[in-house]
C-alpha cells in the first residue's frame, strides 16, 4: 500500500526542475553529436554575445582617445601587450 501512495503522489518542483535539466542536458549532447558543425557556430556566436556583453570590462578604454602619456608603453599589468602610437 506504501507503494501505491507514492507513485500517486505528484512529481516535487525540485523533481520537475532536475528532469528539465536532464532533457536539456540529453538535447546538448544529442545537438552536438548529430550536428559538429552546428554546435561549432553556435559556440561561435555564443562566444561573440558574450564578447559584447563584456565589452566594457574586457576593454575599458575609449577607442578614440589617445593618451600621449602612454605612448609606446611596453606590457605591463595595466596593458598586457602594450600600446602603441596612440596611447
Amino acid at each position: 500500500m506504501a507503494v501505491d501512495q507514492q507513485i500517486l503522489q505528484p512529481p516535487t518542483p525540485d523533481q520537475l526542475a532536475v528532469n528539465k535539466l536532464a532533457k536539456w542536458k540529453q538535447a546538448v549532447v544529442r545537438f552536438i553529436r548529430h550536428k559538429p558543425l552546428g554546435a561549432v557556430g553556435a559556440g561561435i556566436v555564443l562566444f561573440m554575445i558574450l564578447m559584447a556583453v563584456f565589452a566594457n570590462f574586457i576593454s575599458p578604454y575609449h577607442p578614440l582617445e589617445t593618451d600621449y602619456a602612454k605612448m609606446f608603453t611596453p606590457p605591463g599589468f595595466t596593458h598586457w601587450l602594450g600600446t602603441d602610437a596612440f596611447g
